[in-house]
C-alpha cells in the first residue's frame, strides 16, 4: 500500500512524511521513492516536547555535519 500512497502524494505535489520508520533499510527504501521526511525509532525515541528541544539542539551540529540519518 505504501507505494500507492507515495505515488498519490507525488501526483498531488505534496511533501511526504513516513511514520514509524524503524530501520535503515526502511529509511533507504523511502528515500529511493522520494519520501522527504520520516519519523520513528530509527531516528529517535519517543520524547516529550522539552526532551525534543534538547535533542534538536544537541543533534543540530551532527546533522549539519552529515552524521545523523536524514530522509
Amino acid at each position: 500500500m505504501a507505494p500507492h500512497i507515495i505515488s498519490m502524494g507525488h501526483k498531488l505535489g505534496l511533501e511526504i512524511v513516513a511514520e514509524g520508520v524503524e530501520s535503515g533499510a526502511q529509511a533507504e527504501w523511502l528515500r529511493e521513492r522520494g519520501v522527504q521526511y520520516g519519523q520513528g525509532w530509527y531516528f529517535a525515541k519517543a520524547m516529550t516536547a522539552d526532551e525534543l528541544v534538547i535533542w534538536v539542539v544537541k543533534h543540530r551540529a551532527r546533522h549539519e555535519a552529515g552524521s545523523l540519518p536524514t530522509m
